[in-house]
């Protein structure tokens, strides 16, 4: 969600002609990713459905992560993950994959998660970016959700 809300609040401050796209535009190329910051700023300055919630949309993306955890569908699940065009959510999207695999106490689905991410990570379906967040948060985050 942070994420979004970053790049949403970056487009605004160009919109407003407060800061200037060149500025941006050079900050990607220099960043650490330049594809992600690209990817980011690209999805948010789409323009959504009048009906398209952040939440709603977040909810779905974790619920996508639970329904591969216990199902193993991992090839339609990368193609609703690319379909839905909420890169921002892809880290939220791993936390929460983790999370569902760790609580399963299931070596078998620890497994296939570990080869489920990277899976998506060779065919492009998640960034490494995303995937790194992803981790910190889920690290950050265990000891609480116990």
């Amino acid at each position: 969600m942070f994420e979004y809300r970053l790049v949403i609040t970056v487009n605004r401050l160009i919109e407003q002609e407060l800061l200037r796209s060149s500025t941006v535009d050079n900050y990607v190329q220099c960043a650490q990713n330049r594809d992600h910051g690209w990817e980011l700023l690209n999805a948010a300055t789409v323009k959504q459905p009048k009906d398209w919630d952040a939440d709603v949309a977040l909810k779905g993306i974790e619920k996508l992560a639970t329904e591969l955890a216990t199902e193993y569908d991992t090839k339609d699940v990368a193609e609703d993950l690319c379909g839905r065009n909420v890169p921002f959510f892809h880290a939220n999207f791993v936390s929460q994959f983790c999370l569902d695999a760790i609580f399963s106490m299931n070596m078998d689905v620890i497994y296939f998660v570990s080869t489920s991410l990277k899976d998506f990570l060779n065919h492009g379906a998640l960034s490494s970016w995303s995937v790194n967040i992803g981790f910190e948060r889920f690290f950050k985050n265990i000891h609480s959700a116990e």
